[in-house]
């Protein structure tokens, strides 16, 4: 189960990543439309809903990684 859990927070996380690449992009085009600390606290999020996940993932597994 923490497994699903790990997943889900990996795509999530990769997600929000795609969302902040979405978010400069436009910010790109039309400067001052997008809020710089908006796309930071999108950034740090994702990050730490990767991080969460690969945690998850990695605690169902034994130690010989099978």
């Amino acid at each position: 189960m923490l497994q699903r859990i790990g997943l889900a927070l990996v795509s999530v996380g990769l997600g929000l990543m795609l969302g902040v690449i979405a978010l400069m992009a436009i910010d790109g085009m039309h400067p001052g439309r997008v809020a710089p600390l908006f796309a930071a606290w999108l950034a740090g999020g994702a990050g730490l809903a990767i991080i969460a996940g690969l945690r998850m993932l990695e605690r169902g597994r034994d130690r010989m990684g099978f």
